[in-house]
């Protein structure tokens, strides 16, 4: 009997711990600009997962903006608070700027800490109150890729198209790095940055790159595009037709554009990389440490991404200079 009752009380503080210990689990709401299939998405998602997943429970929403016209924008918008309230998470991640512009101002007024990642621009623009944010800024290497082409081309590296789609973080970019401009000139090369949705307009320019002097087109984002019945266009088809059809080298400022069929190569940033950041300053928080105490952090360096078939297809040696940097220099097919 008095073993049985032993048993039993053992076999109650155990469930009663275990209860404690869910209840001490604490709940992460990830909610993404994007759609989950959009490899930056896929990147970040599972860097997020593997390093929180274990210690944390994890919801998410993903507001699929890139392939939704923008009037279903403030519906989606509308959807992730639902979700948000629903959820009362401890913590939000959201992720690119249309996330932070949309929601942080919301999330924070209710007292929610919030840290983001793959925002492009000076968070500052988006929120008033910056005590309960902070996270992962983005910013792509446009100045340091100009130097790496002139080290593959040489002086005949004159002007350079910069081709994005005209999204809320395409034009944070155009804010940022060209201050509202469509020009910027560096090392005495021309950047010229054209921001369009309209896949025949995007075709257009492309066709005519050589005619108007350009020597490469560097390819941003080009997920946004739509066809000339405003449907959207799968972003797979716009990279190989820019692949395929450009009369001059392409080359790109994020991965997933870089590969057989797509652009030759870059000075490119991944999402797991942010997604690994970017759980740590959640974990920080968690732990307790107060918000305005841990600090942002900028992406400042990349790795070298480069396709061989692209770069044999267009008879591009990479220079000896490359091989003793100090920035990785990874090949793909």
């Amino acid at each position: 009997m008095q073993k049985r009752i032993l048993v039993s009380i053992f076999l109650f503080a155990m469930i009663l711990m275990s209860g404690v210990a869910r209840a001490e689990r604490k709940t992460v709401l990830i909610i993404n600009s994007y759609h989950p299939v959009f490899p930056w998405v896929k990147s970040h998602n599972a860097a997020l997962e593997g390093a929180l997943a274990d210690t944390v429970d994890l919801s998410f929403f993903n507001m699929d903006i890139k392939r939704l016209p923008s009037d279903k924008y403030s519906g989606q918008v509308t959807s992730a608070l639902d979700v948000f309230h629903e959820t009362r998470p401890d913590l939000v991640v959201l992720t690119d700027d249309f996330a932070l512009k949309s929601l942080g101002p919301i999330i924070t007024r209710e007292g929610t800490p919030v840290v983001y990642l793959g925002v492009n621009t000076n968070p500052r623009r988006y929120l008033e109150d910056m005590r309960l944010v902070t996270g992962i800024l983005e910013r792509p290497l446009f100045k340091r890729s100009i130097v790496y082409l002139k080290d593959v081309f040489g002086d005949s590296l004159q002007k350079c198209l910069v081709l994005f789609d005209d999204s809320v973080t395409s034009r944070a970019i155009k804010d940022y790095v060209f201050k509202g401009d469509d020009r910027l000139v560096f090392t005495q090369t021309v950047m010229d940055l054209k921001l369009n949705n309209r896949l025949e307009d995007w075709k257009r320019v492309v066709l005519n790159a050589k005619e108007y002097g350009y020597d490469v087109i560097m390819v941003g984002l080009y997920h946004t595009l739509v066809d000339g019945k405003g449907r959207h266009v799968d972003d797979a088809m716009v990279i190989r037709w820019l692949s395929c059809n450009s009369p001059v080298p392409v080359f790109g400022f994020w991965d997933f554009s870089i590969g057989k069929g797509k652009a030759v190569g870059g000075l490119v940033f991944a999402g797991n990389p942010q997604g690994k950041e970017a759980a740590k300053l959640v974990l920080r928080i968690l732990d307790g440490e107060r918000v305005q105490s841990v600090h942002p952090i900028t992406t400042e360096s990349g790795e070298f991404v480069f396709s061989r078939f692209e770069l044999a297809r267009w008879g591009i040696a990479l220079p000896s200079s490359f091989f003793g940097s100090t920035i990785p220099v990874i090949f793909q097919e």
